[in-house]
Order: C-alpha cells, then sequence, then structure tokens
C-alpha cells in the first residue's frame, strides 16, 4: 500500500518532470523557431537573386538581333572604306 508521504514525493517528482518537460519543449519549439527564420530569410535572399537574374536574362534572338546590327554596322563600314579605296584610285589614275 501506498502511504501518504509516498504519494507526496511523488507528486513533488512528477511536477519536476512535467516542469522539465514543459521547459524541454519550449526550448524545442524556440530552436524550430530560429532554424525556421534562417531558412525563411535564406529563401528570400535567393530569391530576390533569381528575379535580378531574370530580369538581366537576354535571350538568343535579342543576342542575334544584336549580333545582327553589328554585322551590318561591319559591313558598311567596310563598303565605305572600299568606295573610298576605288574613289582614290580613280583620281590618281587620272592625268
Amino acid at each position: 500500500m501506498t502511504t501518504p508521504s509516498d504519494s507526496v514525493v511523488d507528486a513533488r517528482i512528477n511536477n519536476y518532470w512535467e516542469k522539465f518537460g514543459l521547459w524541454a519543449c519550449g526550448a524545442i519549439i524556440a530552436l524550430l523557431v530560429i532554424g525556421y527564420q534562417d531558412q525563411k530569410s535564406k529563401v528570400d535572399k535567393l530569391e530576390e537573386k533569381v528575379q535580378l537574374l531574370y530580369q538581366e536574362k537576354v535571350s538568343k534572338t535579342e543576342l542575334k538581333d544584336v549580333e545582327q546590327r553589328l554585322m551590318s554596322r561591319i559591313e558598311a563600314g567596310n563598303a565605305d572604306i572600299l568606295a573610298r579605296i576605288d574613289l582614290y584610285f580613280k583620281t590618281a589614275s587620272r592625268p
């Protein structure tokens, strides 16, 4: 049989275990919240970087258009130089 003193000791021990359990659960929840906030901040930073990359992204068609414009300017410059050389030689060959 249990005596009144045993139940008092058991109640006191149970009280300590209950306090320890509450403290441990609180500590675990606090650690989980800290970990969640850290991960959320990392994800937010990565999302900002992805958005920046999407804004600066150049498509292949845009790159081909730029290449065509540059090539047309180079060809026009070359044609202009050749025309001037021809003009120079024509005027130099006339006496």
